[in-house]
């Protein structure tokens, strides 16, 4: 031990820091073979999907993982079957990820689920994968409750874009829509620039609208010329 010590000792403080952190991934990458060999099985394409239903969270997760980064089509259904039914956030969320990057349209198919944990995990997956993704949340837009729909808004919030600013306008347009929702997109109106366009548009609700919130909001902006 003692010649270890010596090498050790004589070593620079960044150097040592060298040899821990390499020290540390030999031994990670150990301790993922050994965890492999237990759940039955050498890593491979058919064996990532198969681990998928593993009972052990940390081999689900890497199995989740690798199904997406190899773009895996046999990896589909059960990482659908784990987005609708698996009860760890975490896992949920890892799960729709991978499906995103084998097949974004079958992530998308899943806005039309009941359960609004699934719902939710979706949309935050889709933003996170490309912005442009918003195309998805905006198609199921009409179709969706209060609640959902003030989900939905803030994530159109979050993307700052012409389009996105037409489509909060059409949507405090729509009579037929629910106030609040109407009132929300309004106020999200606020940290965009108000052009003419936007101005007489604003104008007509203020006018027109018989809501006094609406009315309210609507004056506000065209007062402020902009958001507070």
């Amino acid at each position: 031990m003692n010649p270890l010590k010596e090498f050790y000792n004589k070593l620079s403080d960044k150097k040592k820091i060298v040899l821990w952190v390499s020290l540390f991934f030999v031994l990670f990458s150990i301790i993922r073979i050994i965890v492999w060999q237990a759940g039955g099985g050498t890593p491979g394409p058919r064996e990532y999907v198969k681990k998928l239903a593993s009972d052990s969270p940390e081999v689900k997760k890497f199995a989740i993982y690798e199904v997406g980064r190899r773009g895996l089509q046999t990896a589909v259904t059960p990482l659908i079957k784990i987005v609708r039914e698996d009860p760890d956030p975490e896992v949920k969320r890892a799960a729709a990820a991978s499906l995103g990057k084998i097949d974004i349209e079958q992530l998308a198919a899943l806005l039309g689920e009941t359960q609004k944990s699934v719902k939710y995990t979706v949309m935050e997956t889709l933003i996170k994968l490309d912005k442009a993704n918003i195309s998805y949340i905006l198609e199921r837009f009409p179709e969706e409750d209060t609640e959902t729909k003030i989900e939905m808004l803030s994530y159109i919030d979050s993307i700052s874009s012409t389009e996105n600013k037409n489509t909060l306008l059409r949507i405090t347009e729509d009579a037929k829509e629910d106030v609040q929702i109407r009132v929300t997109a309004l106020q999200m109106l606020g940290k965009y620039d108000i052009d003419a366009d936007t101005e007489s548009r604003l104008w007509n609700l203020y006018y027109n609208a018989p809501e006094e919130k609406i009315k309210e909001t609507a004056d506000s902006l065209i007062k402020g010329g902009k958001g507070k």
